[in-house]
Formats: structure tokens, sequence, C-alpha cells
């Protein structure tokens, strides 16, 4: 096989959400009994056994003065405590992204007030990981074309999908 040829299939697969796991029933947890505010988690398991978990949590925003909807997502390895291991891109890496993408879509799809959506690419030990944010950034794009992308400090993304 030639190189190019594989480089055009991971291209391919940057972003695509059609290669994903099967993702676990939405879950609801009531964090707060008196503003009446839920955190959604969804879980998956990954080809090498590790769990994970999609956390989508209401974490609200002023934007310009004005009230924007906004969800905070993150995604924690059961396994090692944090977001995506820090490996090679690998077909995994690609898929667990997918799947994180997926559980964001099917969510906003459900949920009509949600905007925009934020999330943190820092690792606890790195601090800010360029390669990471490409990756997210390629998923994002792919899956939200016509969203607006804007960082305030490295590392913190917002998304605005709506509005």
């Amino acid at each position: 096989m030639k190189l190019t040829t594989i480089y055009r299939d991971i291209l391919r697969e940057v972003g695509d959400t059609t290669a994903t796991y099967a993702l676990g029933v939405e879950n609801w947890e009531l964090v707060d009994a008196d503003s009446g505010e839920y955190i959604a988690s969804r879980k998956f398991v990954a080809d090498d056994g590790d769990e994970y978990t999609v956390i989508i949590e209401y974490a609200g925003d002023a934007e310009d003065n004005e009230w924007l909807p906004t969800i905070e997502v993150s995604f924690v390895s059961d396994d090692t405590g944090f977001g995506a291991k820090q490996q090679a891109l690998s077909g995994q890496t690609f898929k667990v992204m997918a799947t994180v993408m997926k559980a964001v879509k099917d969510f906003i799809n459900k949920n009509e007030w949600v905007e925009a959506f934020s999330f943190n690419v820092s690792d606890p030990v790195k601090g800010d990981t360029t390669k990471k944010a490409k990756l997210y950034m390629a998923f994002i794009k792919k899956q939200f074309p016509n969203a607006k992308i804007q960082s305030y400090i490295p590392g913190e993304y917002k998304v605005i999908v709506r509005g």
C-alpha cells in the first residue's frame, strides 16, 4: 500500500463520526436541587477495554451582555481519570473522538435551548496541547461546519452552533 493512500485514509477518518463505539444510555444526575441543575453523562467502551464517560453540564454564559445557553463538554477515561490518553494518533483515538462528538451532537439535537458548547484541551500534566486542539477542531469543523469557534485563553474553546 502506498504511503499517499494511507495518508488519504487518515485524513478522511479525521472528523468522521460514522465509525463510533456504542454509546450507553444517557444518565442524568441532579447537581443542585435549588437550581434544578443536572449533569448528563454517557459511557462507552473502547476496543482496548478502556471505559470512557462523556460529561455534559450546563455552563450558562453571557456573550456581549446577551444570554447564550452553553453546555460544557468533557470526557474522561475511567482508566486514567482524565481526557484522552496521550498516545500517538491512531484509529482508536479517532473512534474515541468520533464517539464523544456523536454524544455532543445527539445532546444538542435533543435540546434546542443549547446554543453553544465549551471544552478544554489542557492536559493536567502538560498544559495546553496544540496537537490535541487540532484534533478536536477537525472533528468540530466537520460535525458543525457553520459553527463559530472562539478561544479566550489557551486551551479553552467555545463553539457557537446556533444563534
